[in-house]
Formats: structure tokens, sequence, C-alpha cells
């Protein structure tokens, strides 16, 4: 039963939008999780000087340059900034994670939402540039042939993964990091098949031998279907214990980007990454 209530007048409080912000400025690099339950909910950052009275779109989280959103309505999630709509892929789940990067001023910050710490990751191409790239590197490889604009567009794409996953690591402690809805499968099926791989420190041959090519092949292959973009180009570190750099990176599926990354946040390894950042902040 919904019941009007009477609340003190507060320039920070939205006079008729069913919005609210929290207390505390958010600063540098954040990151916090939001529980949805019943039918979904917006989940959304705002510059402090948004408009607050009247119902406007500038008010409304997402219809203006002062703010983003993400809507989540069971599996569908639509990212909303300045008017502009973005379908956006993740699995069905009951909490989002939200990354934020806002360590420059008078650069629009970069907002990473993760669902189930599926990265979504909006950045300087705007939302409708983002939304042009989304459509393009969702159509299959032959329809573009050796077009150069895709392979910017794709090694743009596996840059930004890596980046927002290297700022997520170092942010949050990656024993609570959840990387898909098939983390049990995909951890046990890895080390079923490669018991003795060294996550730690994983040499190029490990990926790239024919030997190694035969073995993962299979364990790629049982997971398409089961996993959005299974066999997707993403960049790897080798020394997991190390920032990407030409040296330390390595071209994999995103099969086998998620088993080792998912083994080294369970056996401890890439702890030395955000223990080495929290010590210096």
């Amino acid at each position: 039963m919904k019941q009007q209530q009477s609340h003190s007048s507060h320039p920070d409080r939205f006079t008729d939008r069913y919005q609210v912000l929290s207390r505390e400025s958010l600063t540098g690099r954040c990151y916090w999780e939001v529980e949805m339950r019943g039918g979904g909910v917006d989940v959304a950052v705002a510059y402090k000087n948004i408009r607050r009275a009247g119902g406007s779109v500038e008010c409304r989280f997402g219809f203006n340059d002062k703010s983003w959103a993400l809507r989540c309505v069971n599996s569908s999630y639509t990212f909303y900034y300045n008017k502009v709509q973005t379908p956006v892929s993740g699995p069905e789940s009951s909490k989002v994670g939200v990354y934020l990067d806002h360590s420059a001023v008078n650069i629009t910050p970069k907002l990473t939402v993760c669902v189930l710490c599926c990265v979504f990751f909006f950045d300087s191409q705007g939302v409708e540039g983002a939304s042009a790239a989304a459509h393009a590197l969702s159509l299959p490889a032959d329809a573009y042939g050796n077009d150069p604009r895709l392979e910017v567009m794709w090694a743009m794409k596996a840059y930004n993964h890596a980046e927002v996953y290297f700022n997520l690591i170092s942010s949050v402690d990656p024993k609570f990091l959840k990387l898909t809805k098939l983390d049990e499968k995909i951890y046990s099926e890895f080390r079923e098949t490669f018991k003795e791989l060294d996550v730690k420190l994983l040499k190029a041959d490990d990926l790239k031998s024919d030997e190694a090519k035969e073995t993962w092949r299979p364990f790629c292959n049982q997971f398409e279907g089961l996993i959005e973009d299974f066999n997707y180009g993403t960049l790897l570190r080798l020394d997991c214990e190390k920032d990407y750099t030409e040296e330390n990176t390595i071209f994999a599926t995103r099969v086998q980007f998620f088993a080792i990354e998912i083994a080294r946040n369970r056996e401890g390894y890439n702890n030395a990454v955000f223990m080495s950042k929290s010590s210096k902040s």
C-alpha cells in the first residue's frame, strides 16, 4: 500500500522524479553493487549540478548531458545518455556492479557497468559511436573482408576491455569477482583439463603451440552458445602481477581469458595487483 509522505524541503532532493542520489560525492575510481528486486531498476551516475526541481528531462537520469543510466529489466539492459538509448547485452542477474573512473578534471568520466562483472564500457567514442561500433562488431566477419576500420574497432574494443578489467582488479579484491554466470563450470573444466598450467606466469606456447591448440580447441568449443562471443579476440596478460604492456600481452579468445583470469582470481594470483594499488592509495 502506497502512502504519501511529507518531507522537509531540501535543495538536493528531486521534486518530481522518483530518483535518489547517494549523500557522498564520488571521486577517482569507485566500485559498488546494486541488488535488484521486483521488476527492475535504473542504475545511474550524475554530476552534482544536475537539475533537481521539476519534471523535465533535465532532471531525468540518462536524458541529459549531466547523467548516465543503465535500465535493467530481467535480462534486458539499455544504456541512456543525453536521450540516446543503447541496448547492451548481458546475462540475467539480480546484481549489477558499477565501476566509475573519474580521475581527470574536465574529462567525461568513464562509466563501466558490470552485470555479474561482464563489462560494459562507454568512453570517449560517446554513446552514438559505441552503438555504431557495437552494431558493426555484431555482424559476421565475412561481411567486411579486410576492412581496416573494423580492425581498428576490434583493437579498440579489446584494449578498452583490458583497461577496464585491470582497473577493476586494482580496485576490488579479485576473490569477490564473478566474471560470468558459469564461473564454477569454467574453472572446474579448466583445472580438469589444464592441471599443471601455471596461470601466474604464462608462456606464449601455453596458448599458441600446436600441442596447446589441440588441447584448447575442445575446451573452448564446449562453451559455444553458453558464453556470448566465446571466441572473441581478447587481450591477456602473461605475468599476472604486471599491467598490460606490449611485452606482457598476448591475444587469446574470450573463453581462454575467462578461464585463466577466473583461476587467477580464485587461486589468489591477481591479489598482487590489488594489494599494489591499495598500498599506493
